[in-house]
C-alpha cells in the first residue's frame, strides 16, 4: 500500500513540474504577443497592450491551478507550489520585454513562436493530462469534460474565427 501511495505522490509532483515547464515554454511567445501589442502605433498601443495583458492574465489563472493542483496532491508544501507556479510565469515578462523591444514583430516570427507554444502545450495534454484524466474510478467524467471543453473550443472558433 505504501509503495502505491508513494508512487502516486511522486507522479503528482512530476506532473506538476512537467506542466510548469510546458507553461513556461508557452509563456515566452505569449509575452512576446503582449509586448508587440504595446509596441504598436502610439494611439492604439496602450489600449491593445492592456487588453492583451488582461485577457492573458485571466487565462493564466487556470494554468496556474493546473500546475499547483498536482503539486499539492503530490505532497508539495503550498509555498513550494506557489513558487513553482510563479516561476513558470516569468517567461511572460521576458517575452513581453523582447516583443516590445523588437517593436512591431514580423508576423511570421510571431506565428512561429505561438505555434511552438501551442505544440508544447499539446504535447503535455496528449502525453500527461488525457492519460491522467482517463485513469481511476471516475475516468468517464474526465472524458466527458474533455469532450465538452473540446466542443466549446470548436464552437468558439467557428463563431469568433
Amino acid at each position: 500500500m505504501e509503495n502505491k501511495v508513494g508512487r502516486a505522490l511522486r507522479r503528482g509532483v512530476a506532473l506538476g513540474l512537467v506542466l510548469a515547464a510546458a507553461v513556461a515554454l508557452h509563456n515566452m511567445p505569449v509575452g512576446m504577443a503582449i509586448g508587440a501589442a504595446f509596441a504598436g502605433p502610439a494611439q492604439e498601443a496602450g489600449h491593445a497592450g492592456v487588453l492583451a495583458a488582461i485577457i492573458i492574465g485571466l487565462h493564466n489563472v487556470p494554468e496556474g491551478m493546473s500546475i499547483a493542483a498536482p503539486l499539492l496532491t503530490g505532497g508539495s508544501r503550498p509555498a513550494g507550489a506557489v513558487g513553482v507556479t510563479a516561476l513558470s510565469g516569468l517567461p511572460t515578462i521576458l517575452g513581453a520585454l523582447l516583443g516590445y523591444s523588437a517593436g512591431v514583430m514580423d508576423p511570421a516570427l510571431l506565428g512561429a513562436s505561438l505555434a511552438f507554444a501551442a505544440g508544447a502545450m499539446l504535447y503535455v495534454v496528449v502525453e500527461e493530462l488525457i492519460p491522467e484524466a482517463s485513469a481511476g474510478k471516475h475516468s468517464n467524467l474526465g472524458t466527458l469534460f474533455f469532450a465538452a471543453g473540446f466542443t466549446i473550443m470548436l464552437a468558439l472558433d467557428v463563431v469568433l474565427g
